[in-house]
């Protein structure tokens, strides 16, 4: 009982060091080329609905005369009325954070928006997105004249022999790139500082669907589509 117990042991702890080993030699899916140290940023906290807070930390780095930046989330700060921050939508609470902390990062040392000729601070992150196909299934259907109430018909059109039902199906991931530039406004009147102006400039491909050299999927037998966007 002893041996079965220790060779249990040594099975669980070689199988744990293995995939440790496997982890750690394979990369992330969705990084940058650059090779510079990511500088960190300061905590910030962002109040979002019915109290609650999240808590994060940027950090950035100088590439190709781009600003780089990515997102650590550092605790997450629940309202005493139970709340918690499930509701928001995953890319749009990064995007939310991601725009705080430009905002942090290029402070009011941007050039106007209206300055003709300016130099305006790029800021890139990078995220991973869906690639899929849409599978169309058609079904053989007899003519009929329907009897319908206020003349609704689920068919557009009662005569039609064939229906199309298509489905969305995921074929992997890619990796995107969203750009910005960011520029400052003039102070209205009554404030004493200038607005920031962050515009997403694009949304680039960082990597490629799974497709063949001829743009096929061969799985599919059609182009795999990035979901940048």
């Amino acid at each position: 009982h002893c041996k079965t117990s220790l060779a249990l042991t040594l099975f669980a702890t070689l199988l744990l060091l293995a995939s440790a080993e496997l982890y750690s030699q394979t990369p992330p899916l969705c990084q940058s080329p650059c090779t510079a140290q990511w500088i960190p940023g300061q905590v910030i906290t962002m109040d979002l609905a019915r109290g609650a807070q999240i808590e994060f930390l940027y950090y950035h780095r100088e590439c190709n005369g781009q600003i780089e930046i990515k997102i650590e989330i550092k605790i997450e700060i629940i309202s005493a009325t139970g709340t918690n921050i499930e509701f928001f939508n995953q890319s749009a609470l990064n995007e939310m954070m991601e725009l705080m902390a430009m905002s942090q990062l290029t402070g009011n040392n941007v050039p106007l928006c209206s300055e003709e000729g300016a130099t305006f601070p790029t800021v890139v992150t990078f995220y991973t997105a869906s690639c899929g196909v849409w599978l169309k299934c058609t079904y053989n259907v007899e003519p009929q004249t329907p009897d319908c109430e206020m003349g609704f018909s689920p068919l557009p059109d009662p005569q039609a022999t064939t229906v199309d039902v298509w489905k969305y199906q995921s074929c992997g991931q890619i990796c995107c790139k969203k750009i910005y530039e960011i520029c400052r406004m003039p102070s209205p009147p009554g404030f004493g500082l200038p607005f920031q102006k962050i515009r997403k400039v694009s949304v680039q491909k960082a990597s490629e669907c799974e497709n063949g050299p001829n743009g096929i999927n061969p799985l599919y037998n059609k182009p795999c589509l990035d979901g940048c966007n």
